[in-house]
């Protein structure tokens, strides 16, 4: 096969892309006949006129496994070039138009066999350039080669076309898949005279498109208006009996019409950033088929939340959900929807009536959710709170990897909380804000994936100490703690901790390595703290705000930084700092009243590209620079 394979990739020509993907067709095969047939391929022996897509980019086109996979390959030429495709929305275009039909007696959804075909695009390279999620676990976008997108738009040239939409009129009939775009600002659509529109299944269109001729394509599944510059979709829009993706975002859009309840067929609907938008539709719940919905996560938005959301059974994506004591909004509406996924936050946690109620959710069989956020009104007067026994029956699944609370005013996070070590080691991300009579904080050293700790405004806590790092009994390091602790972790924020008055430093509890990968560290707002670690491997940025400088142990051992921001620091400390961290890159220095002369190893730091210095009374003397 190595022959083979030299043989081959001479007849790349030198070009990187052409061997990077036979490489991709290659993987799969093990047959040397199936090796010996790519080689000698007549694809390969094409005259130049007549192979302007690379002979390679062709064949792995022609291998792909599947007719409806090729299909989806060349959908993709509706984007355009060099332009990011997010995968969620690729998956949904490719399930609107029906390519993702799963097998008799599969369990598999729509959206899983698209993430299969999409892995298989990327891992046979006609997809590349992926962008990743804030946990750096999931793909979110993409781009394609030119060269690719040059095969992708030859392979459906008879189906697919990108035109100005003054053209509109010239589109053939055999054309199901349309990308208008506009060349003036003032382009404006007429109505369509050819037969070709009334075929259409996609529409993306970058300019407005009058009533008349929007509800002319009776045929369409996909209805792309981002960015457009509409301002009504209008209610006749019910006509399209076959939509199954609409996306209005980035339009003023102020209301959508009731009638768009009757599109039974819809499965994605996109709302990101219509700011005019006013309310959903009363009707909301008979969007039967609706598995994904976008729209922005604010308060406005939050104030309209469609009641009975319960019923719409096959939903998947759903940004954000608001509890209130009407029928129709309460904690059990997410127990009808086992199927969510990806991220959900739950906001008016005080309306669930207890631990009963709050079980109704069943969010422990959501395995596929992979951040959660449970929030409290603040401000709360109550004098009895029931904080405890919701959060306790809120447990999530295992495969958890990002957690916020907020507002929780419990004295005690539940016992899941507090094992998560063991329960929950998928866990990347975790946020704690304003659980004020909370008095420890959870075990979380031993979280193998953990990267971002924030722990703000827990007003309560006095000390951080040994449990902060490992399971302890009667403050007796267990034998478990000797290895690396918060072995991953990144960045760590601790801020508005009005009663913390220390903070251990771990080898002082018995602990062996810790934070040996933390990048930023971020301490404020803690008037009382008397003490904090000062041993931080790996540290490259570090934010001091009120006075935390003087607290932290152990200076000289920080000396990697590249980012130096202090607030309220004494001069001889801040030198010191500085003095032993000449790779700094960016430095800010506020609030240091007893600054008079910046330290002279400013000097020495022959990387400085930033350097801030603000409300520092005194100071009068800056050192040459030069």
């Amino acid at each position: 096969l190595v022959d083979i394979g030299k043989a081959m990739v001479k007849k790349c020509g030198g070009v990187p892309l052409a061997a990077k993907v036979l490489g991709g067709v290659m993987r799969s095969k093990k047959d040397k006949q199936e090796w010996l047939s790519i080689q000698n391929s007549q694809i390969w022996e094409l005259p130049d006129n007549e192979n302007e897509i690379l002979p390679a980019l062709r064949l792995s086109f022609d291998h792909l496994p599947s007719q409806s996979l090729k299909q989806c390959f060349a959908y993709c030429s509706n984007f355009p070039k060099d332009s990011y495709i997010g995968k969620d929305k690729l998956i949904q275009l490719w399930m609107a138009q029906g390519l993702l039909q799963p097998s008799r007696g599969s369990s598999l959804m729509m959206e899983d066999i698209g993430d299969v075909y999409f892995n298989t695009l990327l891992s046979n390279s006609l997809l590349q350039d992926v962008q990743m999620d804030k946990y750096h676990n999931i793909i979110t976008s993409c781009k394609m080669h030119d060269l690719v997108h040059d095969l992708a738009s030859s392979v459906s040239s008879s189906e697919c076309l990108t035109t100005e939409a003054s053209k509109m009129n010239d589109i053939s009939e055999n054309i199901r898949h349309l990308s208008l775009i506009s060349s003036t600002d003032n382009t404006v659509i007429q109505k369509t005279t050819t037969k070709g529109g009334q075929k259409l299944r996609t529409l993306f269109s970058k300019v407005a498109v009058p009533v008349d001729v929007l509800v002319s394509f009776k045929c369409l599944r996909v209805l792309n208006l981002d960015s457009s510059g509409i301002k009504e979709l209008p209610a006749s829009v019910s006509n399209l009996k076959h939509l199954r993706y609409l996306d209005i975002s980035w339009t003023n859009v102020k209301r959508l019409p009731d009638s768009i309840t009757e599109l039974f067929n819809l499965q994605t609907l996109r709302l990101w950033n219509c700011y005019r938008l006013e309310e959903f539709p009363k009707e909301f719940r008979k969007l039967i088929s609706l598995r994904h919905l976008y729209i922005n996560n604010d308060e406005k938005n939050r104030s309209w939340m469609p009641a009975e959301i319960g019923r719409l059974t096959s939903l998947q994506t759903l940004p954000f959900f608001v509890l209130g004591q009407d029928r129709g909004c309460r904690i059990e509406e997410l127990g009808c929807l086992c199927n969510l996924r990806g991220e959900l936050k739950i906001y008016g946690l005080e309306h669930v009536r207890g631990r009963e109620e709050a079980k109704k959710a069943n969010l422990f069989r959501n395995s596929n959710m992979y951040n959660l956020k449970f929030h409290w009104s603040s401000g709360r007067e109550e004098v009895n709170y029931g904080d405890e026994d919701v959060l306790e029956a809120l447990r999530p699944n295992p495969n958890l990897k990002g957690l916020a609370i907020e507002n929780f005013e419990g004295a005690n996070f539940p016992l899941w909380m507090m094992m998560m070590t063991s329960h929950m080691s998928l866990l990347v991300k975790i946020e704690l804000e304003d659980c004020k009579r909370i008095q420890r904080i959870p075990t979380l050293g031993q979280l193998p994936s953990l990267k971002v700790l924030t722990v703000r405004g827990m007003s309560n806590v006095k000390c951080i100490g040994a449990e902060f790092y490992s399971p302890s009994n009667n403050d007796i390091i267990s034998s478990s703690c000797t290895g690396t602790l918060f072995p991953t972790l990144r960045k760590f924020e601790l801020d508005e901790m009005p009663s913390l008055v220390e903070w251990l430093e771990a080898v002082a509890v018995g602990a062996g390595v810790v934070f040996p990968c933390l990048d930023v560290l971020c301490v404020g707002g803690c008037p009382q703290l008397k003490t904090m670690p000062g041993h931080f491997p790996s540290l490259k940025s570090l934010y001091l705000r009120g006075h935390m400088l003087a607290k932290m142990s152990s200076k000289k051992l920080i000396s990697s930084l590249s980012t130096l921001a202090v607030e309220g620091a004494v001069s001889s400390e801040l030198k010191e700092l500085i003095e032993n961290n000449l790779s700094l890159r960016d430095l800010s220095i506020f609030k240091c009243a007893d600054l008079t002369c910046l330290p002279d190893a400013l000097q020495s730091l022959a990387s400085l590209e930033f350097l801030d210095i603000r409300e520092c009374p005194n100071l009068t003397c800056i050192s040459d620079l030069r």
